[in-house]
């Protein structure tokens, strides 16, 4: 309990604790203050009737008699009709666009009447479409806020091996294995609530920037709930981040290590995924991560009748949980077994 305090402790005292959180806080304030730039409280005029654009019916007109046959069946109503463009956007702010859920209203009972087995499609074998979880803003920023988290964590250990003070940590606690655990309870703890506030901090922008740049339409009780929940997933898959960076800071024995590779992959896993690696898109990091924080499902491929490519239903949140728990939990075990055997001198 002593060693988790310290912990704690040299976590919260750190600078860039204060420093990496304030320069995205800062981040979040320059976004809200563009969107409300590029917003207005005023709603469409309700009397507003689109006109065609003369220029691009004259140009089309001109277009017709000249011979292009793809013109030549067109009266000119069609034309106008055409060129006629809207040029009343709704440009409030709804306070839903901070998560909101996209998808089909049979989505649920979407069915592929196919299966892939050893490369060769099964008729008669069904699977249903994966559902879409929260996406939209608040989303959006909790799977930056991760990154943000490897950064954190990648530093807290590095920054130890960089100033020559993990010799001295084990001089005061010699047992290894329970200094790079306590290492990643800590700080675990402290980055997910920092994540949390972030993403407190965040929503709060968001609905002043709603309530005097657009509505709060849509925000009642089910949405604040869907927001709060959001937030804890977000929260507890970002404790799962700063593990992981901690553990492959610990095994390279510095910050730019984790960084570099979760960032790494974060960026080229999807284009190795798609040349050479489909069935592994199930269990890609990023991707059951997403599927936590929006409370979706993960989606697996296979093939139908004449070889097409379809994305079915592979694993729900509480499996996506997991696959991510363990893509930190491997890299702890494979860390802590290094920093027990290894020689610091």
């Amino acid at each position: 309990m002593k060693l988790l305090k310290v912990e704690l402790k040299r976590f919260w005292s750190r600078r860039i604790t204060l420093i990496a959180p304030g320069v995205f806080a800062l981040l979040l304030v320059l976004g809200i203050g563009i969107a409300f730039t590029q917003s207005s409280a005023d709603p469409p005029d309700p009397d507003y009737v689109p006109q065609p654009d003369a220029g691009c019916v004259e140009f089309t007109i001109q277009a017709r008699e000249e011979g292009d046959p793809q013109l030549a069946n067109l009266s000119d109503d069609e034309i106008r009709e055409s060129c006629t463009f809207e040029d009343n956007p709704d440009r409030r702010v709804w306070v839903t666009d901070l998560l909101s859920l996209t998808r089909s209203d049979d989505w649920s009972e979407a069915r592929i009447a196919e299966q892939e087995f050893n490369g060769v499609a099964i008729p008669g074998t069904e699977y249903r479409e994966a559902k879409r979880g929260f996406d939209s803003a608040l989303p959006g920023i909790a799977t930056m806020v991760l990154i943000l988290a490897v950064v954190l964590g990648g530093s807290f250990v590095g920054a130890e091996y960089r100033a020559g003070t993990v010799e001295n940590l084990l001089l005061w606690e010699p047992r290894r294995i329970k200094v790079i655990l306590t290492k990643c309870l800590s700080g675990g703890l402290g980055a997910a609530l920092v994540g949390g506030l972030l993403l407190v901090f965040f929503t709060g922008l968001f609905f002043l920037l709603a309530s005097v740049r657009g509505t709060l339409e849509g925000a009642d009780s089910r949405f604040v709930l869907d927001v709060v929940i959001v937030i804890a997933r977000s929260m507890a898959v970002t404790a799962l981040f700063f593990t992981l960076a901690v553990a492959i800071a610990t095994l390279a024995k510095n910050t730019t290590a984790a960084v570099v590779a979760v960032l790494g992959w974060f960026i080229v896993s999807n284009i190795i995924i798609a040349l050479v690696a489909k069935w592994f898109q199930p269990f890609e990091l990023f991707t059951n991560a997403n599927a936590v924080i929006g409370g979706g499902e993960v989606a697996k491929t296979v093939k139908i009748l004449g070889g097409s490519d379809v994305a079915v239903f592979s694993h729900g949140p509480w499996t996506a949980f997991a696959i991510v728990a363990l893509w930190a939990l491997i890299p702890t075990i494979v860390a802590a077994f290094v920093f027990h055997r290894r020689d610091l001198t």
